[in-house]
Order: C-alpha cells, then structure tokens, then sequence
C-alpha cells in the first residue's frame, strides 16, 4: 500500500486544474520580483528531482539540500517528499561566512550521512578553487564525502 503525502497530492490536484496559475512568488530585496513559478512548473521540476534521486535511492535515504530560497529549493524538497526521502535543509556558506559559521555547515555536512547532496555547483568549486574562505574541516568533509553531489541547475551528477 502506498503511502500519500497530501501536499503532493495537493500540488498534484492544483498543476492538472490550475496549470498556468502561480504557485509561489520569490522576492528580492526590495519587494522586486526575483522570480514566478507555476503550479505545473512546480509540479514538474519536483517531479524531475524525484524521478533522478530514486533511481538508486532506497525509502528513507537521506538527502542533504544546500539550496539558497528560491525556487529550486522548492522543487528539491518537494521531490524528495516524492521519491520519499529525508530531506535535510541547509543555507549554504558563502564567501562572507564567518569561520563559525563554515564549521556549523562542515558539522551538517558530516553527520548527515546523505546519499545524495544537492545544491549549486559553485558551492563546491568556490571550496575547491577558495579554500582560505572555509575552513580546514569543512574542506576535509567535503572532499571526502561518500555521497553524490547532485548539480541543482545542471541536474548533472558527479562524484566529489
């Protein structure tokens, strides 16, 4: 018997009755618009990202999400609601993070034990080509990481 989730269900019902109607409306700074994502934009992206992480994903497999808001944190998480994974949030570090705050990240990073990373590719390569922005340990878990980093943009897998 399989399980529903009903804002899947939800979503699912809205992208089939509303497919042009907008689910969700980002905004930047100053109330400006960032971006508009549709009912079965929504719905299909999520769906794209659920159908990639089940593919060699077991029910319950962990997934470790460093997205910054915005749409696509939307479509990973709710794929992963679909492919019935766990689902671990994370803002990513940036340049400007403090060493406290890379450390934090190095910590999730590690004890997430997530199959799959997803996230931008330019988190990965700033650590690779800036490592004096991070520091030791949160470089040292993530190129040692066993799982697959999962390019959010690209839909693109590689190995660290």
């Amino acid at each position: 018997m399989s399980k529903t989730i009903p804002i899947i269900d939800r979503l699912e019902g809205l992208a089939l009755t509303r497919p042009n109607q907008k689910a969700y409306v980002f905004l930047s700074g100053a109330d400006l618009v960032a971006d508009i994502i549709t009912y079965k934009q929504l719905f299909d992206r999520s769906n794209q990202y659920a159908q990639m992480l089940s593919k060699d994903s077991s029910l319950g497999d962990r997934v470790l999400i460093i997205q910054p808001p915005g749409h696509e944190f939307l479509c990973t998480l709710l794929g992963c609601f679909m492919a019935g994974l766990t689902a671990i949030p994370c803002f990513p570090p940036n340049n400007r993070s403090t060493s406290r705050t890379s450390e934090r990240f190095a910590g999730i990073y590690a004890k997430s034990l997530s199959k799959w990373t997803i996230g931008p590719r330019s988190i990965l390569e700033h650590a690779r080509y800036n490592p004096k922005a991070y520091t030791q340990d949160f470089l040292s878990q993530v190129f040692s990481h066993a799982g697959v980093w999962l390019d959010s943009y690209l839909g693109a897998e590689f190995k660290n």
